[in-house]
């Protein structure tokens, strides 16, 4: 990842800040048997839908395999 030069520290604290916030969501969003799937505004929406697609392939095949 590249700082940003201007208002570094701000942006550090940030980020930090979000990365944080966004751990202890996940968290709590695996606790309550949700899957977490981040897509950032700069992915192509293509490749989003391919993969969120994808990881729903993967807890279909999964579920099936449990309730044999």
């Amino acid at each position: 990842m590249t700082w940003p030069k201007s208002n570094s520290e701000w942006w550090r604290a940030k980020i930090g800040t979000n990365k944080r916030r966004d751990a202890d969501t996940d968290l709590r969003l695996a606790a309550a048997m949700w899957t977490v799937v981040r897509v950032w505004e700069h992915e192509p929406a293509d490749a989003a839908a391919r993969r969120v697609a994808e990881i729903l392939r993967m807890a279909e095949r999964k579920n099936k395999k449990t309730n044999l």
